[in-house]
Order: structure tokens, then sequence, then C-alpha cells
């Protein structure tokens, strides 16, 4: 194994300055430090006259630290310095720096200068130091960051895949567990079996591959998938044209090099078939894709293990190249770290910020990931192993970072999918539901921050989730994203209103799915509770149903306008404005205005928001400042109630359209889309509860006084 040469410095003067934990506690608690926070620090014993006479020494870590930016005082250090003539009144401050976690450090935060005669802060500098040992230095049992390794494709690197592998298969119950929920492999032709595969061979040392069709096999091969970023048009796919020849050879030579890869790790690991999209998918015939597309969630759970190629935004990369950071090597500094045990080791200091792999951009790759039981992530700095035990172990990485860089956009497991009969019997109804509602909604935000090349690919991309789901738990029926048995709450997204984007012209689903517009999808803040109290519920939700697009694709795509939601609820009609000073297509263009009705929270509430689903605006005719004509918009409450000490009254925003669809009956329930979302709320309730008043009593009164919808009678409408 050879790691990346990081050129890190160090100097006598670096030297002196040791990291030992131990002492830090003793000397923080001493200078009456641990009140804040002294048991994360660290105290080095340099003063900032110290620092000063070391960077003129030549010290590049000291030069560092006058030169860095601080966050609190906005300034880099020298900068103070000079405005004060020097360290003069300084002379005493010492060095220390933020650690984090505790028990074991990874990274240092920030570096500050303590006065100790004014007990003041009288610098700051952020660093966000990641912090790593050699595996055989005194130090490597507290500092668990490794050196980066350089080549992810070393003889080592293979050997540990496999050694991975074969403890995975072999010892974890939780891995075992999801996997069963895929096609079982080495078993008789299921029909949820991917309709090809590539087999690879070796003749005289050259791979050969070639697509076989899985129902001339006797049985399920064992295969490993791969999830990779296309980047646009692939060169080599499988199509109608292609096919017949692919059969009997796909060209090695003509291989993109993500692809190149993968073949080789796939042969390493020991396996002989291969399963690709653009290769096992024909890519220009409509009903292959989607019959093969609904089998995603047996094809990544049936592999024996996906490879991810995390590092890779474009097919036309290798993601076994050698890992070097070119001529744009970041600040490395060396420092010695005094274990507790006296021993004296080292670490090194870097500055490296966060690296958001290029795959968890990628729409199509969130489900890949999440549907596979077994992961091999050969990503920008590491090649990490991904399972649903994982968590729990240490050594499942080549180097760096034990645990990935935090990301919105990233997710690789699911709780409530690896729960057992025994996990459902014990939890119960209620706590399976929230689980279920938690964990489903959590994926959808992750997937809708992610980027599809085609934009109406979003109900199909996370319908392999969809699908898992529905086998793992019986939740009833699912609708363009949403589940019935939770649509009250599944009905209270919203996106951003610094994040809409104009609402697509092709259709993507109904206006009540977040499938139907772009951009990242988030849910209103309302605690699980409120949901289970059928005296909060406002809205009788009587039926919900659409057509498929295809129904060898169940949790697919919907035909367009198919799609109703027809339910019993409070409506009320409410007038928009806009804004003079805004731009039309800016998310503060409008404003919901009340009309008829006295609206005490909508009129100045402390914690009101209305949240639009696209930038569209219906009635460009209305002059800026005017009332729209109307009532065309309304609001319908979903649920209501008093919740922790909270009240709450959410909804949607809906706006009426002129008929129920082509060829309804205009007769039926009037017919609205979604345009958004409403969410009043009132904390600190208790303060409003009377002496002597029961909990029960007091909820009652709380939500006759602030129920403002409590007056009108529930109307039946239908929702496109």
């Amino acid at each position: 194994m050879a790691p990346i040469d990081m050129k890190a410095h160090s100097c006598q003067h670096c030297q002196r300055l040791v990291i030992d934990l131990a002492d830090s506690r003793r000397r923080l608690r001493d200078l009456g430090l641990e009140r804040r926070g002294g048991q994360d620090r660290v105290l080095f014993d340099v003063t900032i006259g110290d620092i000063c006479v070391a960077d003129a020494d030549g010290c590049s870590f000291c030069t560092w630290l006058l030169d860095a930016e601080g966050e609190v005082h906005g300034r880099p250090l020298r900068s103070t310095l000079e405005a004060r003539g020097g360290h003069t009144g300084m002379e005493g401050s010492l060095l220390m720096a933020d650690r984090s976690p505790l028990g074991r450090i990874f990274r240092l935060t920030y570096f500050w200068l303590w006065d100790p005669a004014s007990k003041t802060v009288v610098a700051d500098i952020k660093c966000d130091f990641e912090v790593y040992a050699d595996p055989d230095d005194p130090a490597s049992p507290s500092v668990l960051t490794r050196p980066i390794e350089s080549s992810p494709a070393s003889a080592a690197g293979f050997a540990r895949l496999r050694s991975w592998l074969q403890e995975c298969r072999a010892n974890h119950d939780e891995c075992r567990k999801i996997a069963s929920l895929g096609l079982v492999s080495g078993a008789a032709q299921p029909t949820n079996a991917p309709a090809r595969l590539i087999r690879i061979d070796s003749v005289r040392g050259d791979h050969v591959m070639r697509l076989v069709t899985t129902d001339s096999l006797e049985i399920v091969p064992e295969f490993v998938a791969l999830s990779y970023c296309w980047g646009g048009d692939q060169r080599l796919k499988c199509s109608t044209s292609t096919l017949a020849s692919f059969m009997t050879e796909i060209p090695l030579a003509q291989l993109p090099p993500t692809l190149r890869d993968a073949v080789l790790v796939c042969g390493e690991a020991g396996f002989d078939y291969l399963w690709v999209d653009a290769l096992c998918i024909i890519q220009d015939d409509v009903t292959d894709q989607t019959i093969e597309i609904a089998k995603m969630p047996y094809v990544y759970g049936g592999a024996v293990f996906t490879i991810a190629a995390s590092r890779c935004s474009s097919v036309e990369q290798p993601f076994l190249a050698t890992r070097s950071f070119g001529l744009a090597t970041p600040p490395a500094f060396t420092l010695p770290y005094r274990c507790e045990d006296g021993a004296m080791g080292g670490v090194t200091l870097v500055k490296m910020g966060p690296a958001p792999e290029p795959i968890d951009s990628r729409g199509w790759t969130f489900q890949e990931r999440l549907l596979s039981p077994r992961t091999i992530e050969y990503g920008t700095w590491q090649t990490r192993w991904i399972c649903q035990e994982s968590n729990w172990r240490m050594d499942i990485t080549d180097g760096w970072k034990r645990d990935a860089d935090s990301s919105p956009l990233r997710q690789d497991t699911i709780q409530c999918l690896t729960f057992d009969d025994d996990d459902l019997r014990r939890m119960g109804p209620l706590e399976l539901g929230r689980h279920f509602r938690s964990d489903w909604q959590y994926a959808v935000q992750c997937f809708t921050g992610r980027n599809l090349t085609m934009p109406r690919d979003r109900p199909l991309a996370i319908s392999g989730i969809a699908a898992r789901f529905a086998s793992k738990v019986d939740v009833g029926d699912y609708v363009a994203g949403l589940w019935k048995p939770y649509m009250h709450s599944n009905l209270l997204w919203h996106i951003a209103p610094d994040r809409i984007v104009a609402r697509p012209t092709a259709y993507q689903g109904p206006s009540w799915s977040w499938t139907a517009v772009n951009g990242p999808v988030t849910y209103l803040q309302i605690d699980w509770e409120i949901f289970t109290t059928p005296a909060n519920i406002a809205l009788d939700i009587i039926s919900c149903h659409g057509e498929l697009v295809d129904p060898h694709a169940p949790f697919g795509a919907l035909r367009p306008n198919s799609a109703r939601l027809k339910a019993r609820g409070r409506l009320v009609p409410v007038r928009e404005v806009r804004h003079a000073s805004a731009e039309p297509d800016s998310p503060g263009a409008r404003k919901l205005w009340q009309l008829g009705v006295d609206f005490p929270m909508l009129a100045g509430a402390r914690h009101d928001d209305v949240f639009y689903d696209t930038t569209e605006l219906d009635q460009d005719d209305a002059p800026a400042g005017d009332q729209m004509a109307g009532p065309a918009t309304f609001l319908l409450q979903v649920v209501h109630g008093l919740c922790r000490d909270t009240w709450y009254c959410c909804g949607l925003v809906l706006r009426r359209v002129q008929s129920n669809g082509p060829g309804d009956d205009p007769a039926e329930s009037p017919a609205f889309k979604r345009v958004g979302a409403f969410f009043f709320r009132e904390t600190r309730m208790e303060e409003t509860r009377i002496e002597g008043e029961s909990e029960t009593d007091w909820e009652r009164r709380v939500d006759l006084q602030l129920d403002w919808f409590r007056d009108v009678a529930p109307t039946e409408i239908e929702i496109m």
C-alpha cells in the first residue's frame, strides 16, 4: 500500500505544539475553562510570542496560523497584531484548539488565543483540519483517520474487498435480511430476474465479454451490479441494432473507462457475471426499459454486491485511477501527539473540506445504493465497504476517514427495511407508522435534492425504493409518491421558497404529489403524534387513484391527468396579491391575503408560512399590487390541533380549475389543483392553561379558539 505524499511540514517549532489530551484537561480545569467545553479542547504550551518567532523563522504552520482568517473576529491574526502594533499586551495568550468529536480526534475545527488575565478570547482561527495518524503510529488507537491510499486497484485493495465480502456474507445477519428481499441467485429462474447479464470469461489473461439471457440459464448465477454516472449519452450501449452482436461479444476495447474498471473489479472479486444498465437494457426499446427498470429492487437487491463508481462524474472516467492532488496539494502539518500511556506519536493536520461524491448528485443512483445489501464504493479519497452492519465496524475503508462526509443528498441505509418479523410484532402499528413515515419522507428529501437528466423520470427513479417498502411492510396502496395510510402527512410537502422553479411543461404527476414539480422537497415540521389522534385530522380522504403508464411498473409513472384525489374538507377562499417590488417569477412575488374570514393567525402570527410549489402565476393579467380576480385560491385544512405545547393548523393551497377534466361531468365535485402548502403554529401554549383546567378541556378550548376553519362547512372536492 502506498499512501499519498501530503508533503506535510514539520520543524523544531512544530515539535513544541504537542497535542496532549490528558494534560490539556488538567490545565484547562486549572484555568477555569472546564465549563466552557474544556473537555473538547486541546491546550498548547505556546504563546502568541512563540508563534510570531516561529513565523519569522520559517515555520509554515505558524505562518498559516497568522494568515488564516478568523470567523468571530473576521480578520487574520496577523492583521490584528499589525493593528495593535505587535503582540504587546497579548504575551500571555495561549493557543487552544477545538476538537471533534469527544473521545477520539477526527478533526480540529478552531484555533483560539486565550488571554488568562482577562479570561477572554482575543483571536480565533477557523481551521477545519482533518487529523490522521499512520496505522503503525502509537497515536493510531486514538486517531482513527488514516493516510489516503493512492491506488484503489492495488493487490492489497482487491484482497481487502474479498475479505470484506467474505466476512459480510458469513457473519452479518442484517445484510442477509435485506438481501433476502432481492432475487435469489443460484435458484431456479424467478420472474424478477434481469433479462440479461454480461458474462465475463478470461482467455489467455484477457477478459472476453458477451451478453447472455437469464432465461437461457438453468439458474440465476451470482452477479455483481454497477452504479455510476452516465455523464451524458454513452458511446457503447445496448440497442435493437447492437443486441445481436453483443450476444456474441462486447468489444472490451470500446468499453468506456468506468465500465472497463467494473469488469476488472468483478473478476478480482471472483465473479463471472456483471449487470450494467447501459449494456443489459435495450436503450431504444421503451417496453424493455419499463420492464427492466421495474426489476431494479431485485437486480440491485439480488446482486452479491454493487460497485459504486462514486468519484466519477462521467462514464468516461476510470474509478480505479491513482488518487492524487496534482499541483493542488492542501496545506498539511505534522505535530507530536502524546498518548494516554505517555508514549509519543505523531499526527498530521490537513486542510481539506468536504468532498461530495459526483454519484451523490445523480437521481438514479440514490435507489441503487439503498437497494443494494452490500456496496463497494470507490470514492475520491477512499474505498469504502458499505453494508447493513458497516456502521459498527472500524475496518471498512482502505484509508482516510472512517465515516463518509455527511451530505443531505447521501443515504446509505433505511432502518425500517431491516426490520424482521420479530421487530414488526414488537413495535406495533403506531411505532411502525412513525418509522415508516420518517424513513420514507427522509428518502424523498434526499432523492429530490439530486439531479435527473430527464425530470419526467422522477416517479421511476424512486420506484424501486417504493417497491422495497411495499414488500417489507404492509403499508397499503401507493399513488404517485404518496402512501394512502399516511396520506395526510405525505400531502404536507413543500419546496423552500429560494429553490422553487417553473412548473414542468410535461406531465410528471398529479398536482398534489411532489412528483409533479421539480426541486428539493421537504416536509412541514409537524409532530408525528398529531396524526395519530383522529380528532386532529380535518380532511376526509374519500378516494385516491391514478392509471399507470405501464402495469409492469406498479410504482412508476401515471398517465397524464388520470390521477384524482377526492376528499371532504373545510375550504376557505383567499385572495392573492403581487408585491409591487417583486419580480414576476421570484419566490416573493405572491402573498396570501384574507377574504371575508377573520384569520388571526394569517394576519400576524409569529410562526406562519405559505409555500408555493412553483414560480408560475396563473393570472398574469392582474396589475401589480391589485387583488387578483377571485376567489380563485383557497386554503384546504388537512390537520389541526395541540401537540406538545404547540398548536398546529396545516394544509394545502389550492386553485380552482375550469373543469374536472376531459369528459368529466361538470355536476361532479368542484375541481382544484394544488399550488402550495400552508403551515401555521403557535408555541408555548402551556401558558394559556387555566388553573385547575384538565388537559383534555384545555386542549379542546385552545383548539376552538385558534381553529379559524371551525365554522366552515365541509365541502366535497376533487384535486387533480
